[in-house]
């Protein structure tokens, strides 16, 4: 019996004739309640992840008309998409923020 435990704890093996026997233990899912969790979590934030990327694109080749939704009607519609995929405007404003900064800094470096 303590040795069956040894093989086990070591997870090696165990080979007997013709028929193999594996006496490691198999790593299930449900064992640890915080795996499941991160990894369900982990996928959502990659997919929403994906998609702030894919709308920053667009929030920079629409800001480069203006950077105020009020004027850039370009910018104005991808903003209100931005809102209809329920994505967080903090986002939004810091991508529109850094477009700001970019720009002029490009304008200090040509005058």
């Amino acid at each position: 019996m303590s040795s069956k435990l040894f093989l086990y704890s070591q997870r090696i093996p165990l080979y007997l004739g013709n028929k193999n026997i594996c006496l490691c233990s198999s790593n299930q899912k449900g064992h640890s309640h915080w795996d499941n969790i991160a990894k369900t979590k982990t996928t959502k934030d990659q997919e929403k992840a994906k998609r702030i990327n894919a709308y920053s694109k667009r929030i920079f080749n629409a800001a480069k008309e203006g950077c105020d939704p009020n004027l850039n009607k370009k910018l104005a519609k991808v903003m209100e998409e931005y809102k209809k995929e329920s994505l967080p405007m903090e986002t939004f404003n810091k991508l529109l923020d850094r477009h700001k900064a970019e720009a002029e800094a490009k304008k200090q470096k040509g005058e």
